[in-house]
């Protein structure tokens, strides 16, 4: 666990003035011993956020704006896994797997951190997956694919890194992808589902808090999406004709059960993540 007053560093926005380039919010976070290690300063130092983010304000320890209504994670916490991975990514890494890459920030500190390695970022979300291939000064051992997490191959990675909110038996399956002494670093969701604790774990399954700090939900494949509407389609259509078929006459508004505006409300939601995701 970490120290009590870097977790709330973690958490809040600046105090004070806001850096105002790459540089000096690396020397913010290194001032607060967020960010510790040679390594870890230059790579993240040389990584501007303005590349992959239209925000006017970059270099905020917050959120950022990425296509698809999706967020860049904060700054302090893309610097907390890189000095969290860092065993694990160096000169010797072979592959690392960047998992939720969204536009690819992380994926690019990676890539300077392990130059002799193969360093792959996914996503699920097309639009992101764009984005980071027109990131600029890439560098040359970095890729970027669309994929699910089901679709992962069979293979063995140094490091992993989880972009979003997993459950148990993911980051259970995910370990199993890790070479020998490898590391993942994944928000794993508690039983309930009511909080997500920043994991790291091994191959055996040791698994050690990191922080109590929430991601983005687990993103799902659009075939997903597409089965849960066509089964609250054919509810919708059962319902109609169930009403037909009873009344024997034209429908209005108030024969409708109460289910059935929550059912178009469902369907309206889905149809607009599917579009999401296949623009």
């Amino acid at each position: 666990m970490l120290a009590e007053e870097l977790v709330l560093f973690l958490r809040q926005g600046w105090i004070g003035s806001l850096p105002e380039s790459q540089l000096s919010l690396a020397q913010r976070l290194q001032h607060h011993q967020v960010l510790t290690h040679p390594a870890v300063f230059s790579a993240f130092a040389s990584t501007d956020r303005s590349w992959f983010t239209q925000d006017p304000q970059p270099y905020a320890n917050l959120p950022h704006a990425l296509a698809g209504g999706e967020k860049m994670t904060i700054p302090s916490m893309h610097v907390l896994a890189l000095e969290v991975l860092r065993p694990c990514v160096g000169p010797e890494t072979k592959k690392v797997l960047d998992l939720g890459c969204g536009a690819g920030y992380l994926t690019h500190c990676l890539g300077k951190m392990a130059p002799n390695g193969q360093i792959l970022g996914i996503d699920i979300n097309q639009r992101l997956i764009e984005q980071a291939l027109l990131v600029p000064n890439a560098p040359a051992n970095v890729s970027f694919r669309r994929a699910d997490v089901k679709e992962i191959i069979d293979d063995e990675y140094d490091a992993i890194h989880v972009g979003f909110n997993i459950t148990h038996a993911l980051s259970a399956e995910l370990s199993m992808k890790l070479r020998t002494g490898g590391l993942l670093w994944a928000p794993v969701m508690s039983a309930d589902d009511q909080s997500v604790a920043v994991c790291l774990i091994d191959k055996e399954g040791g698994s050690k808090k990191v922080i109590d700090m929430e991601y983005s939900p687990l993103r799902q494949p659009s075939a997903d999406f597409e089965e849960k509407l066509k089964a609250i389609e054919q509810e919708i259509k059962g319902i109609y004709e169930d009403l037909q078929k009873r009344l024997g006459k034209s429908i209005t508004l108030k024969d409708f059960p109460p289910k059935l505006p929550i059912l178009l409300k469902e369907r309206k939601i889905l149809m607009a993540k599917i579009k999401r995701l296949s623009s």
